[in-house]
């Protein structure tokens, strides 16, 4: 209770409240700032999407680790803090503990509920799609724990890949099978969520039973994603945002 104090340097952060120092490691120092920008070699910065702990269907659902990790309830879901309407995003996610997990996208046209609704959609460790807790017939990769799951989807096309540990798969069929990541340059053997509500898409992260799925994820914040990302898709950073209509609303 009350406030908390800290002192942070290079190599520890000293909690004045408990009177102890924690080491600080690469894993507990991401990119993130205010003001977007790109360095002349090409690097970019500014507010990165996170999971959006009041975007989440149940208060058992919990986030840690700067919201980059969450551990979600049974029945329940929780978005990311970024809604696109436009544009080709990647971003990672490592399964830490499976359960029943699901992972995909949801429309700004519902509200965070069960583990694929409302207005949402998601595979799971079946490898089966479902959209609004209903299954859709269709399959891709099996989720498992340990692996880091690659999603790309462009919010124009409506189209949504995942890729397991660097290995692209279909979403568009009632069989998975692997693809190269050629295809989803091209647009090709995606799954198509045009069926959702909303014009504004976020991550989505659901969980069907047993409490305890838990996943960590990366959007871009530390600097560099474990696999390469598809040619022209890029990380969910306010640097790679169109510029708004109206830049200062004040004037």
């Amino acid at each position: 209770t009350g406030d908390v104090y800290f002192h942070v340097n290079a190599y520890e952060a000293y909690n004045y409240n408990l009177g102890s120092s924690v080491p600080i490691t690469d894993a507990d120092s991401v990119l993130d700032t205010p003001t977007s920008y790109e360095s002349d070699t090409g690097v970019i910065g500014g507010n990165y999407c996170v999971i959006n702990p009041v975007d989440s269907s149940n208060t058992s659902t919990t986030t840690e680790a700067g919201n980059l990790v969450t551990t979600l309830h049974s029945t329940s879901s929780i978005r990311g803090s970024f809604y696109v309407s436009s544009g080709k995003w990647y971003y990672e996610v490592t399964v830490n503990t499976l359960e029943n997990l699901y992972l995909g996208l949801a429309g700004n046209g519902g509200y965070a509920a069960s583990y694929s609704s409302n207005d949402a959609f998601g595979v799971n460790n079946g490898g089966d799609i479902y959209k609004n807790n209903v299954n859709t017939g269709l399959n891709s990769v099996v989720l498992v724990a340990g692996s880091t799951f690659g999603i790309a989807f462009d919010a124009d096309a409506k189209k949504w890949w995942i890729a397991k540990d660097g290995q692209w798969y279909s979403a568009n069929d009632a069989t998975a099978s692997t693809i190269n990541v050629s295809e989803v340059v091209a647009g090709n053997s995606g799954y198509d969520f045009s069926s959702l509500i909303g014009d504004r898409f976020a991550p989505h992260f659901g969980n069907s039973s047993n409490p305890g799925a838990k996943v960590t994820v990366n959007f871009g914040q530390h600097g560099s994603f474990k696999h390469t990302p598809p040619t022209g898709f890029k990380a969910l950073c306010t640097q790679n945002l169109s510029d708004p209509d109206i830049a200062d609303g004040s004037s």
